[in-house]
């Protein structure tokens, strides 16, 4: 067995609006403290790795704003988990969101993809709910034959000293739903 058959990677894309919470949440997935205070908005990409004894993750995290999100499709290739980010107290965007993910499971490359939704910001007076999320996005049309679909409920309080339960959730997922 050669070094690659042993340590698997995994390609996850994390997408989705400005101040959807991306950033946020990876730096508590990837990291044992939680430390929302120092999280920027992100100008253009990051990559952040995470490791589980024989896979690593490599997450690309693409900005939100919408001179980011024109180049989201130049990340599609080799794609193994799309997470798709959502603001869920935001409801005025919720309408962009959904073209956002149409267009984005629109591309031949994201064929069989499983997706990861956050509806971050369940802490949020008058956040949406994640069913009602999945809803709003029109997730349950999507065949399970052509995508397996997930929808977590994430919060990421500021100052919090601790991360949320709903991070660990968030990690779980990751590496259950890109195990091949």
């Amino acid at each position: 067995m050669n070094a690659l058959e042993e340590s698997p990677e995994r390609r996850i894309l994390v997408l989705g609006l400005e101040n959807a919470g991306k950033s946020t949440i990876l730096s508590q997935v990837t990291s044992a403290n939680c430390h929302n205070h120092d999280v920027k908005p992100t100008e253009g990409f990051n990559v952040t790795c995470l490791h589980n004894g024989e896979t690593s993750l490599n997450i690309w995290e693409v900005g939100g704003r919408e001179r980011f999100r024109k180049y989201w499709v130049n990340f599609l290739q080799d794609t193994d988990l799309l997470v798709f980010v959502v603001d869920a107290a935001d409801t005025h965007n919720l309408s962009l969101a959904v073209t956002e993910v149409k267009r984005l499971l629109g591309d031949d490359r994201m064929a069989k993809v499983p997706i990861l939704v956050l509806a971050n910001k369940q802490d949020k007076v008058g956040a949406l709910i994640p069913s009602d999320v999945a809803d709003a996005l029109d997730l349950n049309s999507i065949p399970p034959s052509s995508h397996k679909v997930r929808v977590l409920g994430t919060q990421t309080p500021p100052g919090a000293i601790e991360r949320h339960p709903s991070i660990a959730e968030v990690e779980n997922m990751l590496l259950l739903m890109c195990d091949k």
